[in-house]
């Protein structure tokens, strides 16, 4: 049996989704380093629905940090191409690390 508060989680709007998972789920802050080929999975999958807030890309490609700034929908100054540079602007709480 579906209890009555979860039907009405799942048939509220997508603000209230979004609330009701910051009020349970807490959100880390996360550094992608290498967002290209391999390193595409951590930008599909780190959403704030799961979780996660991205806040900084890392990679030596301009063409990979363009790819993914779309992907991820970070602005250009969350767009880096040295690790410790990111670091310290965005100081997040995990790191995915994806380079050859």
């Amino acid at each position: 049996m579906v209890s009555r508060s979860a039907t009405a989680r799942r048939d509220a709007s997508p603000y209230a989704q979004e609330l009701y998972l910051k009020s349970v789920k807490p959100t880390i802050s996360v550094l992608l380093i290498g967002v290209g080929n391999r390193g595409r999975w951590p930008v599909e999958r780190c959403r704030p629905e799961n979780g996660w807030q991205i806040v900084g890309l890392v990679d030596q490609s301009e063409q990979h940090l363009a790819e993914a700034r779309a992907l991820a929908g970070v602005p250009a100054a969350a767009c880096f191409r040295d690790v410790a540079a990111a670091l310290a602007a965005t100081r997040p709480q995990a790191m995915i690390v994806c380079t050859p």
